[in-house]
């Protein structure tokens, strides 16, 4: 068989061969009384080519030899059986439910038969494709992979994905398959209509399932929620360990209890930690387990300690002018004047300088990276009674509504900013990058005796607690980005230490004007240390080269909790199996070199070479 026919018509050189050499040039005979006194020929054609009789020369088969080897390279021939090989696009559902067990085999253990017998089957020559789907789907081996290398990525693939949608990964074994037929091993009919070249077959079968689906941790207490994915009652056995940082083994355990949870329903649990003495509540890393049952991934969850989230709240007011806006209790409240403040504030201090606050209250703006509200006036004052119109979806202020509010401030003064509050078109409240502006005069204004003012100083506190150095949240679901806030030029690295089983995590990131830092959510649960390295801005450049750089400075690291956290992965009431076969046909493997065409080709250049040994007498002597 020939994959280029085309290239056949390279034989047309074969008759080019014979022609040459039948049609030479005919000479002028010359008699001479000896060869000796004839030392050149006379090159001298006495007519044009004619028809002469075929002289069979070594160098004519030599010629002929090398046109139809090449002829037939070119025409890319391959053997009989080459042209059966096919090229199998699998691509496996990674979501955690895969790992659901039946006996002693799982939907992924039934999804590997499956896809092993298809490998089998395959003709010689054939090759894999294997993608894993998920929120980023990944190709575990090929494309165009041996049989051997795709058989060994098959037995390392473990289903661990939270919720995720199956278009991408669709699309691109969609794109290694070539338009042709794509193989999807799933554990339920998957939802709406697949393209026509999709077969699936689905491995599952409805499952009973109990989920710890909650996790609420305060460095007071903890909360976890389970939620039942059964038809009937089901007994929930739940016990709470606190682990070693060091090996990640249960080292106490905390808690015990049996109950019962209704079908259907969640039950929540609430545990006290304030009251241990035998571990540190603020740092313990703890761990949840329930009894097994049919998805292991859902009956663990590892417990981070919550982020150190104290807030420093400092202010420049006096003690009179800081009891007239509400933040005193009186004028005669004791320095930094800030108690009312700091009752409405959770998990709040004061601070004595601006360099050592987070948020700074005053009148007037101060250098450091504290956040500020700063409150100004204007020469003359004008009251304005609603409606007021407020910045829709922003944080700053949710859950305003300054009803009844009597507002004064001054119509002449001009706040930096976009609004936030507004009379009419004059800006009450302006957020001007982390400054929060206040056209206030106090005196006579009731915004501060109103509800209003504490929820608009608790939304301001806790936006400048959610930016504090470090994790935004210490547990997260599967599936879930990492958010890390900096404040300065920082090397950050999410390490795994106990996962669920092992994977790749996140690399290296360093920030260097960021703030805000997303990564990738981790594919697998577990724990990971997020560690962190303060850089300083590289130095000018001195005139002594060996000055050694300025050391950096190492920072504490952090522990993060990714948990599955029983969502729709956990329900298994669904589960269940079922196929569709593809209208296409399967895609065909060209892949091995073509080493037919090549030894064609290196006998022509070698009867060329030979040819020329012929011709120019190196060969069988001058003729």
């Amino acid at each position: 068989m020939f994959t280029t026919p085309l290239g056949l018509l390279a034989l047309l050189g074969v008759p080019l061969v014979v022609a040459l050499h039948m049609f030479r040039r005919r000479f002028t005979p010359r008699e001479v009384s000896a060869l000796f006194l004839w030392d050149l020929e006379d090159p001298t054609a006495a007519s044009g080519r004619k028809r002469q009789r075929l002289l069979r020369s070594p160098s004519f088969w030599c010629e002929l030899l090398a046109a139809l080897l090449l002829g037939l390279a070119l025409g890319g021939p391959r053997s009989c059986g080459a042209s059966s090989a096919e090229h199998l696009v699998v691509l496996l559902d990674s979501s955690a439910s895969m790992g659901a067990l039946t006996g002693e085999a799982s939907f992924a253990d039934r999804a590997r038969e499956l896809a092993r017998e298809r490998m089998d089957a395959l003709p010689p020559g054939s090759r894999i494709s294997l993608v894993a789907s998920g929120a980023e789907p990944r190709v575990l081996s090929g494309p165009l992979a041996l049989p051997a290398e795709a058989a060994a990525a098959l037995a390392d693939w473990r289903p661990a994905q939270g919720t995720h949608a199956f278009d991408d990964g669709l699309a691109l074994a969609g794109e290694l398959a070539q338009a042709e037929r794509v193989l999807f091993l799933t554990d339920r009919p998957p939802p709406g209509a697949l393209a026509p070249n999709v077969e699936w077959v689905a491995v599952g079968e409805p499952l009973d399932n109990l989920a710890l689906a909650e996790v609420v941790r305060t460095a007071d207490d903890l909360q976890l929620s389970v939620q039942s994915f059964a038809q009937a009652e089901q007994r929930a056995d739940l016990r709470v360990f606190v682990l070693d940082p060091q090996s990640g083994r249960p080292q106490l355990e905390l808690a015990r209890e049996s109950f019962a949870v209704p079908a259907g329903e969640r039950v929540t649990r609430r545990f006290d930690l304030a009251g241990a003495s035998a571990f540190d509540p603020r740092t313990a890393l703890l761990r949840a387990t329930l009894e097994p049952d049919a998805l292991a991934l859902d009956n663990e969850v590892h417990i981070a300690p919550p982020a150190a989230r104290t807030l420093a709240l400092g202010t420049g007011f006096n003690a009179r002018t800081a009891a007239t806006l509400g933040l005193a209790t009186s004028a005669e409240a004791p320095a930094p004047h800030l108690d009312r403040l700091l009752a409405v504030v959770p998990d709040a201090v004061a601070a004595a300088a601006p360099d050592e606050a987070h948020l700074w209250l005053g009148a007037t703006s101060v250098d450091g990276p504290a956040w500020e509200l700063l409150v100004a006036r204007g020469a003359t004052a004008t009251t304005f009674v609603g409606p007021f119109l407020i910045a829709a979806g922003d944080p700053l202020v949710r859950g305003l509504t300054l009803q009844g509010v009597v507002w004064r401030a001054s119509p002449d003064l001009a706040l930096p900013g976009r609004p936030l509050i507004s009379a009419g078109d004059l800006p009450l409240a302006t957020l001007d990058g982390t400054t929060l502006w206040l056209n206030l005069a106090p005196e006579g204004s009731t915004l501060t005796l109103s509800p209003d003012w504490p929820i608009l100083l608790s939304n301001l506190a806790e936006e400048r607690r959610r930016v504090l150095p470090g994790l935004e949240r210490t547990n997260v679901r599967l599936g879930e980005d990492v958010v890390v806030h900096v404040e300065e030029r920082e090397a950050l690295r999410l390490v795994p230490r106990f996962l669920a089983r092992d994977a790749d995590a996140p690399g290296d990131l360093e920030t260097v004007t960021s703030r805000r830092v997303v990564w990738p959510a981790p594919a697998v649960p577990g724990l990971y240390a997020l560690t962190r390295e303060a850089r300083p801005l590289p130095a000018l450049p001195t005139a002594d080269p060996s000055a050694a750089a300025p050391p950096t400075a190492e920072v504490a690291p952090a522990w993060l909790a990714v948990n599955l956290l029983g969502g729709p992965e956990s329900d298994l009431r669904n589960a269940d199996s079922g196929a569709r076969e593809s209208d296409a046909d399967s895609a065909l493997a060209r892949t091995e070199p073509n080493h037919t065409a090549a030894l064609l080709a290196l006998a022509a250049l070698l009867a060329l070479l030979v040819d020329g040994l012929f011709v120019t007498g190196r060969l069988g002597g001058r003729g």
